[in-house]
């Protein structure tokens, strides 16, 4: 009997994805997870490839942090979704990363085993996954785990420089924060060059590099969030 991978894909979300989340509390809205706990919002999400065809489905896991406030000061506006987004998060990180040391996608094709790529699942949820939400529901253990060095940091999570900034000085580290902030603002400040890369058909691969200038979106989003936080950046 031909198979129906659809279908395959729809029972892991309903009988494996699914009730993992919600006995741990999230709410769903198709294939983004929500969970609300001390103003954390924990985020995950299911990301099918573009790829994806009858005979084949492939997707990844990406999960999240988001709290109001940092979203607010960094973007400068607020937020209106009713839902988040894991690229609405101030953290986050493809659970191949965290898994794996390498980004992984899970897929369901013709010749894979069914029940093995459940049960990886499974044992990917509730021995990588659980203990990432459950460690990290508070702004505080955050910031404990995210100004750790990204190359020693738990849970591999990635967040930019001045959204850190930001974090500390919410949870009251200000003096951590203040200076983390004044640095960056002087690196934003000296000219560097960014690469550009072309692929050709021919599998030929070019870099060209522009001229060293300055960020200047940057330095005013940096300014902004000083003077937020009574800051002086100069």
């Amino acid at each position: 009997m031909d198979r129906d991978i659809d279908l395959e894909f729809k029972i892991l979300m309903k009988n494996c994805i699914a009730p993992f989340f919600k006995n741990l509390g999230f709410k769903k809205n198709n294939s983004n997870f929500n969970r609300t706990i001390n103003h954390v919002v924990q985020c995950f999400n299911i990301q099918k490839s573009q790829w994806n065809h009858h005979e084949r489905i492939s997707f990844t896991i990406n999960l999240g942090f988001y709290n109001e406030t940092v979203f607010r000061v960094s973007k400068d506006r607020i937020n209106q979704s009713k839902f988040i987004k894991v690229d609405e998060c101030f953290a986050s990180v493809r659970t191949g990363h965290l898994i794996y040391n390498h980004d992984y996608w899970y897929e369901i094709n013709l010749e894979s085993d069914f029940s093995e790529i459940e049960g990886r699942i499974t044992n990917d949820l509730h021995h990588h996954l659980m203990p990432l939400f459950e460690e990290l529901q508070t702004l505080s253990s955050l910031c404990r785990v995210l100004r750790i060095p990204s190359e020693n940091r738990p849970f591999k999570l990635k967040i930019d420089k001045y959204e850190l900034s930001i974090l500390q000085l919410e949870v009251g580290d200000f003096e951590r924060g203040k200076d983390a902030l004044i640095n960056e603002y002087k690196e934003a400040r000296i000219p560097t060059s960014t690469s550009h890369k072309t692929t050709y058909p021919d599998w030929r691969v070019e870099f060209r590099w522009s001229e060293p200038s300055i960020n200047c979106f940057q330095i005013e989003k940096l300014k902004r969030i000083g003077q937020h936080y009574k800051i002086e950046l100069e």
